[in-house]
């Protein structure tokens, strides 16, 4: 009798463990995923890199309250990136995605390293399967997916182009064998966008290039 309630006590215990245990996630994605200042995966001129951050409920992201965008702007224009942070859009971007406080950066259980992944020529990127720190086997999580132009961590050059998508929902598993691919979000439009002066701007350069023209010939 006392060896059946053994037993029985061990298996309970090992199914808590099952049910209570990490979650499993395959991050990869179909071809044109990403977009590099309207060149799918950059082309040859440039790289990108993604990752992606999670939460346990569905939120607004704080790079979609910044912005007013579900989604990074459209690339196949960079010089009508939007305004917002002053002078450096791209620096304030990166710190709403950075400092988000519904949704934190993936991090591999088995390497402690956050999940990223350069993307290749198609646009596609495949880093397979995520033990998920900090998440629950068997439970739905709300992730949105980042890329950025070049490699270096997430945010490590503030003045990085970079893209967002939507958040949408993911079925965490198990194992990883039982782990599906993400579905559900939508393409990333990665600018390399360059700040443009205001015509003040360049006007006032003009003028002082006048200036010191005339100045020149004077002597």
């Amino acid at each position: 009798m006392k060896k059946l309630i053994l037993v029985s006590t061990i298996t309970a215990m090992l199914a808590g463990a099952t049910a209570f245990g990490q979650g499993y996630l395959n991050f990869a994605s179909a071809k044109s995923q990403v977009w590099v200042g309207g060149v799918i995966g950059g082309g040859a001129a440039s790289t990108a890199s993604v990752s992606f951050l999670w939460g346990s409920q569905n939120l607004e992201s704080a790079i979609q309250a910044l912005t007013g965008l579900n989604g990074s702007p459209n690339t196949t224009a960079p010089t009508n990136y939007p305004g917002w942070g002053g002078s450096n859009p791209n620096a304030a971007a990166w710190s709403a995605i950075l400092t988000d406080p519904n949704f934190v950066l993936a991090v591999n259980s088995t390497s402690s390293s956050t999940v990223m992944q350069p993307v290749i020529a198609n646009g596609s990127f495949t880093y397979g399967n995520v033990p998920l720190v900090g998440s629950t086997a068997d439970t739905t999580i709300y992730l949105y997916e980042i890329a950025w132009v070049g490699g270096g961590a997430p945010g490590s050059n503030p003045n990085a182009g970079l893209g967002w998508g939507n958040v949408f929902s993911y079925a965490l598993t198990a194992s990883t064998e039982a782990a599906h691919t993400i579905t559900g979000a939508n393409q990333i439009g990665v600018g390399s966008y360059q700040l443009v002066p205001e015509p003040t701007t360049l006007a006032l350069a003009g003028l002082g290039s006048l200036g010191l023209l005339l100045f020149r010939r004077r002597k």
